[in-house]
């Protein structure tokens, strides 16, 4: 028993590493692509069309992202259709052809959780067993697309509300991430890494106004989500009224998102917007850049285009810190590394994993300037509504 749940664990990482790091090499492409034919863009109203007709192939009632895979771990029903995989890892490749304002990070998870729940043919009958390997999945598609293992087990748990987990379940998970994360180092993934800021010796004054502006931060974080979920609300109702289809949403969608890019100029904020975000971490943002990003993005997946969240709120969140910095008088990069994980945070309603993918990712110090932020978000930014992804009644809601 044991050997067999060891080799499951090694084949979730396995799998989801190859599964995602053969999306993020592609992906990667498309995005070079689009980069080197901005005109692109002028597809987004087909691309849109085209997503809307897939929706209905991804499984029972049509869902099609992250609310799928919760529903399984909480209640386990009926496996992932074995296309489900594919359908997430084509829909986003479409989108960012087009240079729809969406992630990836999002799409790596669910990838790692449709391969995953292909093993789950092994235990038909033993609905734990099932749970384990979909809390699996996620946290090692989560590893393989950041880079960080610890932030990833953490990430799961707190995705599926902490329920009934085991203390059993951890080391599993935190084994198919150390694999998955190995295995796309080793075939050269490229993440996005962002410069650490400059840990230097500091006063207890300089450390208290640090401080300070993380909490001033996290509570703006708090309002941005706000307003990212209210326009994700108000588009979805708008586009509803075009039409009740997927595909025509799509359509209409797609056509006024490249009007929208082709009118106001708005290249930077094309797809992932990695450029932007890099920058931020060296200059001060344009003002309304954090604003920008966070209607593309609502408008982008109320659209129906595919990639999740995670990169367009690291970029809004760390625009937003960017801005804040001059005001601060910190290092340039310290309020960007709050922002864009207390934004993430925020969304997804993981402050937990966020704080540990502070550290991972910019250095331990910034786990504690992060936490006044994680808390204002935690406390302000009240429950995702229902078509979140990362809502806990979106288990049970259509998107």
């Amino acid at each position: 028993m044991l050997a067999k749940k060891l080799l499951l664990t090694i084949l979730i990482g396995l799998g989801s590493g190859f599964g995602v790091s053969a999306f993020l090499l592609s992906l990667e492409k498309i995005v070079g692509f689009h980069l080197d034919h901005p005109g692109l863009v002028l597809l987004l109203p087909v691309l849109g069309l085209i997503l809307g007709r897939l929706t209905p192939l991804y499984g029972r009632s049509g869902k099609n992202d992250t609310g799928l895979i919760l529903e399984e771990i909480h209640d386990p029903k009926e496996l992932l259709p074995a296309r489900f995989a594919p359908l997430v890892w084509i829909s986003t490749i479409l989108s960012h052809l087009g240079g729809a304002s969406v992630g990836r990070e999002g799409a790596a998870i669910q990838i790692a959780s449709g391969i995953s729940d292909l093993f789950s043919r092994w235990v038909p009958q033993e609905k734990e067993e099932r749970r384990i390997i979909l809390v699996s999945g996620m946290a090692a598609g989560f590893a393989a697309g950041i880079g960080t293992p610890f932030a990833g087990v953490v990430f799961a748990l707190e995705s599926i509300r902490w329920k009934n987990p085991k203390a059993s379940w951890i080391p599993r998970a935190l084994g198919a991430s150390f694999v998955a994360s190995g295995v796309a180092l080793w075939l050269g993934v490229r993440r996005t890494r962002l410069p650490s800021p400059e840990w230097e010796i500091l006063s207890a004054s300089e450390g208290f106004r640090i401080l300070v502006w993380s909490l001033i931060t996290g509570i703006l974080c708090a309002v941005l989500l706000r307003l990212f979920h209210f326009s994700t609300r108000l588009f979805q109702s708008a586009l509803r009224r075009i039409s009740l289809r997927a595909d025509l949403r799509g359509l209409g969608g797609g056509a006024i998102l490249a009007m929208i890019f082709l009118t106001f100029h708005l290249l930077p904020y094309q797809g992932l917007g990695i450029a932007g975000l890099e920058s931020s971490f060296h200059q001060s943002s344009p003002p309304f850049a954090p604003l920008i990003k966070i209607l593309l993005t609502a408008f982008s997946l109320a659209s129906g285009f595919k990639g999740g969240e995670f990169v367009p709120l690291f970029f809004s969140g760390a625009a937003l810190g960017s801005t804040l910095g001059p005001l601060a008088g910190t290092s340039p990069s310290i309020l960007p590394a709050v922002g864009c994980t207390s934004l993430f945070a925020a969304a997804s309603k993981t402050p937990a994993a966020c704080l540990i993918l502070a550290g991972e990712l910019f250095g331990l110090p910034a786990t504690l300037y992060s936490l006044p932020a994680m808390v204002a978000v935690h406390v302000l930014s009240g429950d995702p509504p229902s078509r979140s992804p990362f809502s806990r009644r979106n288990a049970t809601t259509n998107p």
